[in-house]
């Protein structure tokens, strides 16, 4: 996907994906549009789909927003200005299941695949992950801190906790009553349920 979109659209977007069961979704896609960066740059004005280390902020905005939004549960994949391993690294964080590099690879050369492979470990020990796994999406969770078990909870309250928590983001993102949201949450469930039923 586009990393112009907005983030209704982003939120319609993770709502279809996990409605019709998608199985991944690649983010970010090149831009049309132009970071404040590339404005007096002698090219900024040319048009086109840029890719490569400007659309990397921007990117992990967009990765963040749609891990949030399908709850983790789809397979993201983080692209758009990774350069270093410290870029996949941040992919990573910010919700990326698997990354995808090219601009990178044109400037670097085939080596940087190696390079990446041996340093990620390395990052994710300092952070004190047992896995690269446990890495993907940190910094959403802790942003927002949704999908942590308190004391005393069982799976399933964390998991009502973490609905409850998605659905107030979403409605302070788009200025809309949380009850609004939550009442979308329980007809898709009650419609989920009825089609279990029927089956």
């Amino acid at each position: 996907i586009a990393p112009d979109l907005s983030d209704a659209e982003l939120y319609s977007i993770a709502d279809v994906v996990r409605t019709v069961g998608i199985d991944g979704i690649i983010v970010t896609n090149t831009s049309v549009m132009r970071p404040e960066s590339l404005k007096d740059h002698k090219h900024g004005s040319e048009t086109g789909g840029l890719s490569g280390q400007p659309l990397f902020s921007r990117s992990n905005e967009v990765l963040k927003k749609l891990y949030l939004y399908t709850n983790g549960s789809v397979p993201l994949i983080g692209v758009g200005g990774i350069m270093r391993t410290i870029d996949v690294y941040e992919k990573i964080l910010c919700g990326a299941s698997l990354v995808q590099v090219y601009t990178g690879l044109v400037f670097n050369g085939p080596v940087l695949m190696k390079r990446m492979l041996r340093e990620l470990g390395q990052h994710s020990e300092k952070d004190g992950f047992k896995t690269l796994q446990e890495a993907v999406g940190f910094k959403v969770r802790e942003e927002y801190r949704i999908g942590l078990l308190q004391d005393g909870m069982t799976p399933e309250e964390a998991e009502l906790l973490h609905i409850f928590e998605i659905n107030k983001i979403i409605s302070q993102t788009f200025n809309c009553p949380i009850f609004v949201f939550l009442l979308y949450h329980l007809l898709c469930i009650s419609s989920l349920l009825l089609i279990k039923k029927k089956v």
